[in-house]
């Protein structure tokens, strides 16, 4: 049925409804120019909703894009942006990045399976997340078991701090690890 005789039928079955106003409807001038107006419409709200929805798409596919969906933390795509956002607010502030892994991470996870590993890493970047975030930083997952944590404006002494800190949380975990140097995860 074409777009003209479905309009026309609405405003027929509602023209039932009208009573006497169905006689003013019943212009056919006016009916077409009625459904051409709706027709415009309806086509200018559904281009408008596929464009909402592409858009929505593509921030979703980019947020997707740059979240460790295990922690939850930015992965190493994410970590390629933040330090140019941190360069436009903070030009003059040091920078530092400290490089973190899981001792022996292949052996640990080969003894205990995947699902213990798993877990293992999310323990570890939740420690350095805290930490990160107490001293005014970020933690990125940069692949596998190793973590980038990303601290502004922090003095040496400061840096070092937020590097053992998690490291011995960790480390106080006791969380066993046969097959390394220590018996504990590090």
């Amino acid at each position: 049925m074409s777009g003209y005789r479905k309009c026309l039928v609405f405003a027929v079955r509602r023209n039932l409804a009208l009573g006497p106003i169905a006689g003013i409807l019943s212009n056919a001038g006016l009916l077409q120019r009625l459904c051409a107006a709706m027709g415009r419409r309806r086509q200018e709200r559904l281009t408008w909703l596929h464009s909402l929805n592409e858009r929505l798409r593509s921030e979703r596919f980019e947020e997707l894009s740059i979240i460790d969906p295990m922690t939850g933390l930015g992965n190493r795509h994410a970590i390629k942006q933040w330090p140019d956002e941190l360069a436009d607010s903070r030009k003059d502030e040091a920078i530092a990045f400290i490089p973190a892994d899981i001792d022996h991470f292949k052996h640990f996870s080969i003894a205990f399976g995947h699902m213990r590993g798993d877990d293992c890493i999310r323990r570890v970047s939740n420690a350095l997340s805290s930490t990160a975030s107490r001293f005014g930083g970020r933690v990125f997952r940069f692949c596998g078991e190793e973590f980038v944590v990303v601290l502004v404006g922090s003095g040496p002494e400061r840096v070092r701090q937020a590097a053992e800190t998690p490291r011995q949380r960790i480390l106080q975990t006791h969380q066993p690890h046969r097959t390394a140097m220590t018996p504990y995860v590090s």
